[in-house]
């Protein structure tokens, strides 16, 4: 790597070997391979060890898989687009990834017994080790949590304190021992929200069953107890019940990302057959370059701006259903043909051209033709929904429960199916039914590896 040396030395390499009877061209041959060899070169032994670690890391993935993933996400846990890149994988590799959870979780991610990749306590935003370790400490000591009531019994409450039980909170991490809402621990009575009481219900709880330990009467006064803060109703204003996005919008806050859901998942059928780019292709322009591109995402962040000629432009987010996100900007007429549609969390449906103007030839620019809402893409594009069912699927059950997913749905597109047995097929369209691509809908099809299509 020392150039100025190197050079010193081919002098002396090709002095030395011409004067021993070696061919100067081989020589200079020698040295020219040896100069191309050390601008990048692995000695044998290094070169064997990346070989030995790349057979172990292969050996592992193809036969611990879930245990693999887990560690490649521990490592890397705060870099959030490797994060997402990861989890992409798993998806790939069929892993389910699992929201956090109080009885599951440890401090990193993990593999469960099913296969399962589980997510840590310590990725939530605002819990720290410290309270991760109060938490597994105490499920391992005294098995797992059956309610609210048995956490904010158990732990200890300086370590898992208010702000780190919103925190799990937001994050799902309660999920599989409550059975109300997430929103209710942010709903006062007075001065103080549920998760709060729920802290000063579990101070009072532990003082008195410390008391009661030091009374002769211990047994009476731990009996009358104390009283356990019922879950609260609605009605604050300043804290209304979430809506579905307001609660994964708080996941993601919490977690980093979209984790029980994502708020796009009623678009899917859309967006997997409807765009041809996802928006991180929109980070680098010249790679599009004279393709029409339609594209669909959340809409996270706006800014109205002023140039230099005091008129308006703006600068918008948009985060796409594969986690992936780009910037776009909007000016003159355009700005005002599309104001109306560029708000935080609208969903919307972008086509456009990739092209260089006339005048600027080296400058590649995205031209904006069209955005629409996603709900108006469905309402006013989709048409019909066909279904490809084979003959040997239907039975009563699996009628009842298309039914009753098909009535859970009703909307306006027609609802179509492609019977087959064998080679011989028939096309039945529903003279009653009409559907929307609900969440529900598209899920039971998955479910049921049917394949469709829009039009």
């Amino acid at each position: 790597k020392m150039r100025d040396l190197l050079d010193k030395l081919k002098t002396n390499f090709i002095e030395g070997a011409t004067e021993r009877g070696q061919d100067p061209k081989v020589c200079e041959k020698v040295w020219g391979d040896w100069e191309a060899f050390a601008s990048y070169a692995f000695n044998k032994s290094h070169a064997t060890c990346y070989a030995y670690v790349a057979y172990q890391t292969g050996y592992l993935k193809a036969h611990y898989p879930s245990e693999f993933m887990a560690a490649l996400l521990s490592r890397n846990f705060t870099d959030l687009k490797t994060v997402t890149l990861y989890m992409q994988e798993c998806k790939r590799m069929g892993i389910n990834v699992m929201g956090p959870d109080v009885n599951e979780s440890y401090n990193v991610f993990t593999a469960d017994k099913q296969g399962n990749v589980r997510f840590g306590m310590a990725a939530i935003k605002g819990v720290g080790d410290g309270a991760v370790r109060e938490i597994v400490a105490e499920r391992e000591r005294g098995g797992r949590f059956t309610d609210i009531y048995d956490f904010v019994e158990r732990v200890n409450l300086s370590a898992v304190n208010r702000k780190v039980i919103d925190c799990l909170a937001m994050g799902g991490a309660f999920d599989d021992i409550i059975d109300f809402p997430r929103d209710k621990f942010f709903v006062k009575r007075g001065d103080l929200s549920f998760s709060e009481e729920l802290v000063r219900y579990g101070n009072r709880h532990r003082e008195e069953r410390e008391n009661s330990q030091q009374s002769l009467f211990g047994m009476e006064d731990e009996s009358a107890g104390v009283q356990r803060p019922t879950v609260p109703e609605y009605g604050d204003p300043a804290t209304e019940k979430w809506g579905p996005l307001q609660t994964l919008t708080h996941e993601k806050t919490a977690v980093g990302m979209y984790l029980s859901a994502h708020p796009l998942d009623d678009y899917a059928v859309i967006i997997n057959n409807m765009c041809n780019t996802v928006p991180e292709q929109l980070n680098n322009l010249p790679d599009l370059n004279g393709r029409d591109v339609s594209f669909a995402g959340i809409i996270t962040s706006v800014q109205i701006l002023r140039n230099k000629s005091d008129k308006e432009y703006c600068r918008f987010k948009l985060e796409g259903y594969d986690g992936t996100a780009c910037e776009l900007m909007l000016f003159n007429k355009d700005f005002e043909k599309f104001r109306d549609k560029l708000y935080v969390n609208y969903f919307v449906f972008i086509t456009g051209k990739v092209q260089a103007p006339k005048y600027s030839p080296d400058r590649v620019m995205l031209n904006i033709d069209r955005i629409q809402k996603l709900e108006d893409v469905e309402r006013n594009s989709v048409k019909k929904l066909t279904v490809t069912l084979p003959v040997k699927m239907i039975d009563g059950e699996f009628s009842e429960n298309l039914g009753r997913v098909v009535d859970a749905s009703k909307g306006h597109i027609v609802l179509c199916f492609n019977l087959y047995a064998g080679t011989v097929s028939q096309r039945m369209v529903s003279r009653t039914k009409r559907v929307r691509l609900t969440r529900e809908l598209i899920n039971f099809l998955d479910e049921n590896e049917l394949k469709y299509t829009i039009s």
